[in-house]
């Protein structure tokens, strides 16, 4: 992709990013009108930036103590497990 086009994607995906979901297909309308690899790319971009949805099934995260939301410091060892094509290997580190 040449730098001014990328340029272009990202600054719509940035104001795109920041609206509720509702109003992006209007907005996405407007801004690509008939520039479907334009539309595709933002649309790829957009489906990627879904915090809520986990990446793989389970969770990474060290479970939390009590009610309130710090994280204890039990690590969970997942050495062995696969996700996809890869295999865990070792802990690499933790906060």
């Amino acid at each position: 992709m040449r730098p001014e086009r990328w340029n272009q994607v990202e600054g719509l995906f940035l104001q795109a990013v920041e609206m509720p979901t509702q109003e992006r297909e209007k907005f996405l309308s407007e801004v690509c009108q008939d520039d479907l690899t334009l539309r595709q790319e933002l649309n790829s971009l957009l489906a990627c930036d879904v915090p809520e949805t986990p990446l793989v099934k389970g969770s990474f995260l060290p479970p939390t103590s009590g009610p309130s939301s710090s994280v204890s410091n039990t690590v969970i060892d997942m050495a062995g497990r696969r996700i996809g094509p890869y295999r865990l290997v070792r802990l690499l580190g933790r906060w």
